[in-house]
């Protein structure tokens, strides 16, 4: 007795091209997943847990427009000294400045 078997194609369908995803277009940006899609927060919003949405992150934005000091880093340096006097970012050893 044979036993013929048909072979089913599946293939990803692409939500954010299509316009098929829930994310916010201000504060997140849609990535393609299998089978799905995940939302991200866009530069300068923080995920909000509570709220289950990207918020603006007032700090980093006051920083940009610069209305607060930040001590400057530089993109791939190495992260500033650990210490309790320091208003520095803290870093895990060997960790660089994004």
């Amino acid at each position: 007795m044979a036993l013929d078997s048909a072979v089913a194609k599946i293939s990803d369908i692409n939500e954010c091209t299509q316009g098929l995803h829930s994310c916010n277009p201000e504060s997140e940006s849609c990535s393609n997943t299998p089978g799905g899609y995940d939302c991200l927060c866009r530069w300068g919003y923080l995920y909000n847990q509570l709220k289950e949405s990207c918020i603006q992150n007032e700090l980093l934005m006051a920083a940009e427009a610069g209305q607060i000091d930040v001590p400057a880093h530089k993109q791939g340096q190495p992260c500033p000294e650990n210490n309790s006097q320091s208003s520095r970012p803290k870093c895990r050893p060997g960790n660089r400045v994004l």
